[in-house]
């Protein structure tokens, strides 16, 4: 069972929704409608990158109303704001923050604040990255998801956050899993193409799948809202308004359960690394920030194989198109995971080095890491950051 560090159960909550798709956006439009919303949610950061296309406005019963009122404020605008004016619409006193970001581009100190992560999302890489964060702030995640195609068929989850409960990484097979942590750390492409790999089905669900799912996660939202110290880590098959529930025990080959005592560290943006590192004179060299993200400086195309340098975290480097030929082949040559006090990098700020501001970040000793780049140097440095 589940412990908060928050148990008042009058207390309103604060959610960050990932994800304002079909499933997103129905999912919202159900929290919006629940009875004395006001006085169960204080506000929602609604966090996706993407914008609404036609093809969005038959999958979802709010872009469809808003289309109709409005055509003109929704095609080529991001799903974020327009979900956003939807709960201005229905729930004034809920206070809307829109955020049209990838979730790991979203600071972990804006993720803190949230009482507890909703996914709704078709993108495994983008639960991974939630996941990682709700695991690591001890924050509750509630998943959900719909089978293409099916009649009212879905899956929600609940994470604890607590470091030993499952989380999401902890029901994936051993080889998902690995490919997922390849996309977001791994600086080489590898034998095979990551992203149609890990591509979820593109066949959209239809309605009843979304209501029935969306409804369930409401639901669920609603009651541990009221008795937070009474929910259980695990998964429910969504069937015909049916549940059946699924233990979801820790898996002992996930790598996100290990006890740290590392601290989080809270950046200053525009404040150099090296100015960030606790006063610890002889001993200041032995510590170094770990990146929860690492980021190419330099990477190479397969296809063409001219240089590009640009600042992308690996997730992002995997669906990259190469600026000379176009191909989507691209390779870190360079890659950061840790900055040291000496570094060369430890000049830069965060957000110079491409970090979301208000973001928190592990202060590790140095001995537990490797060299953090290949061949790295002030000069190339320089050249990679000049952008």
């Amino acid at each position: 069972m589940i412990h908060h560090s928050e148990t008042k159960a009058s207390t309103r909550v604060r959610i960050a929704l990932i994800g304002a798709g079909a499933l997103g956006s129905e999912c919202c439009r159900q929290i919006v409608q629940l009875p004395g919303v006001d006085a169960l949610i204080e506000s929602i950061l609604l966090v996706d990158p993407d914008i609404l296309t036609w093809q969005n406005i038959p999958l979802s019963r709010v872009y469809q109303e808003l289309f109709h009122l409005d055509p003109e404020q929704c095609i080529g605008r991001p799903k974020v704001l327009i979900l956003q004016s939807f709960v201005n619409r229905y729930a004034p006193l809920i206070e809307v923050e829109a955020m049209a970001a990838p979730v790991a581009e979203v600071g972990w100190q804006e993720l803190r604040a949230r009482h507890i992560l909703i996914t709704a999302t078709d993108s495994a890489l983008s639960r991974m990255e939630t996941a990682l964060a709700a695991t690591t702030l001890r924050i509750p995640m509630l998943d959900g998801a719909v089978h293409a195609n099916s009649a009212g068929e879905g899956r929600v989850s609940w994470f604890t956050g607590q470091n030993d409960h499952a989380c999401y990484s902890c029901g994936m097979s051993d080889v998902s899993r690995a490919r997922l942590l390849a996309q977001m750390a791994s600086p080489s492409n590898g034998c095979e193409r990551l992203t149609p790999a890990l591509a979820m089905s593109s066949a959209p669900p239809d309605t009843p799948s979304l209501e029935i799912t969306a409804h369930r996660m409401a639901q669920l939202l609603c009651e541990w809202t009221a008795n937070r110290s009474g929910f259980l880590t695990g998964s429910f098959i969504v069937q015909s308004g049916e549940l059946a529930r699924i233990a979801a025990p820790r898996s002992v080959t996930c790598p996100w359960h290990d006890v740290s005592t590392a601290e989080l560290i809270e950046l200053f943006p525009d404040k150099p690394f090296r100015d960030q590192f606790p006063r610890q004179g002889a001993h200041q060299g032995e510590q170094c920030f770990e990146l929860q993200w690492p980021i190419s400086l330099v990477a190479s195309c397969e296809h063409c194989g001219k240089e590009s340098r640009r600042l992308l975290r690996l997730a992002q480097l995997r669906t990259a198109s190469c600026p000379h030929c176009g191909g989507r082949a691209l390779q870190s040559d360079q890659t950061v995971s840790v900055i040291r006090f000496r570094d060369p990098l430890a000049k830069l700020t965060p957000r110079q080095l491409g970090l979301p501001d208000l973001h928190l970040i592990r202060l590790r000793p140095t001995v537990q890491f490797s060299p953090i780049t290949n061949g790295q140097n002030e000069k190339e440095t320089k050249r990679a950051t000049a952008s």
